[in-house]
């Protein structure tokens, strides 16, 4: 039976194998991270897997053993820009992993922040962040060296949205074109880029107005909902062809050139609005934040609205959107 025991602050695990007591440190003051190593440990034990003590050291090793574990937790597009985040990482540090310090973490970012925005730098320093910390779990580190770098400061635009004119305009001239179907999901049912990809026929019902949006990978979209199909949508999905343009059990396709992916879908809406001379036009995330500021200009309620966006709160819908209600400015224009 694996126990824990404490020696001067620091916590230890404790087992018996083979006739032998072994002992292997925990390498934290946290009970609460030492008791998710025990669990780990009994887990093992239990299965008769491989040794408890036998994780791979090497950083290369266990960054791949990362890697496959977010396979299972994130969408492929997540991933692919996590194992670039991780390969350069593991450019610049050939180390092993408890020898990485601060300054290799600092230094990679510092190098990364020539060429990327500090967002993109932001993101790499939370993938290698997630990294450690999966080490620190399992004990083979003490501290996570990405936890004492600062964040770099992120200049933070207010996004605009699409006026009805503007977006009218769009989707006359997406006709005839493989964005047709993805331009009207993001405005008038306000889904995400990832949720439009993986939309499929079996998911849409035109005789009771409704399409259900399933949850995805990730901390978005944590739960499915069903989101209500408007008169202008319902004509657009039954005029669509299921051949060219579809939804179906291998997704949103384009004809010719296979099926969506989140970030093709945010670039091809960006070159279409460039296409068509509208340059607010930069992706599906101003479609879907146009859904919501026409919903709450409309008069629609913030929970019903935050109901159908899928947000987490409606404290999230408030915050974005109650600037576009009717009353907001309240009785200052009588002042």
């Amino acid at each position: 039976m694996a126990t824990l025991f404490r020696r001067k602050s620091w916590w230890y695990l404790q087992w018996w194998e083979g006739g032998r007591q072994r002992r292997q440190a925990c390498h934290t003051q946290d009970h609460r991270v030492a008791e998710e190593q025990l669990s780990d440990l009994r887990r093992r034990l239990r299965f008769g897997e491989s040794d408890p003590t036998d994780y791979p050291t090497d950083l290369s090793h266990f960054a791949r053993e990362f890697l496959r574990a977010q396979e299972e937790k994130r969408s492929a597009d997540h991933v692919r820009n996590q194992r670039r985040q991780v390969e350069s990482f593991l450019e610049a540090v050939p180390l092993e992993l408890a020898k990485v310090r601060m300054h290799h973490v600092e230094r990679w970012l510092r190098k990364l922040g020539r060429r990327l925005s500090p967002r993109s730098v932001n993101q790499a320093r939370g993938t290698i962040r997630l990294l450690f910390r999966q080490a620190q779990k399992r004990g083979l580190v003490r501290d996570n060296p990405a936890d004492l770098v600062d964040r770099l400061p992120e200049d933070r635009i207010e996004s605009g949205v699409l006026s009805r004119a503007e977006f009218d305009r769009a989707i006359e001239l997406a006709h005839g074109t493989p964005y047709l179907v993805p331009l009207a999901l993001g405005a008038l049912a306000g889904l995400r880029r990832g949720e439009i990809c993986a939309l499929r026929w079996e998911d849409v019902d035109l005789d009771r107005g409704e399409l259900l949006v399933r949850r995805g990978k990730g901390p978005r979209g944590r739960q499915d909902r069903y989101v209500p199909i408007g008169r202008r949508l319902a004509g657009i999905l039954s005029e669509a062809d299921r051949h060219s343009v579809f939804a179906a059990a291998h997704r949103i396709n384009r004809k010719r050139w296979g099926s969506w992916t989140p970030s093709g879908l945010t670039h091809g809406i960006r070159d279409f609005g460039r296409s068509i001379r509208l340059p607010q036009l930069n992706g599906p995330q101003i479609l879907r934040r146009s859904f919501g500021s026409w919903l709450v200009a409309a008069g629609q309620s913030l929970v019903e609205v935050s109901r159908m966006m899928g947000h987490s709160s409606v404290v999230v819908t408030e915050r974005h959107y109650i600037r576009f209600a009717p009353g907001h400015r309240g009785m200052i224009d009588e002042l």
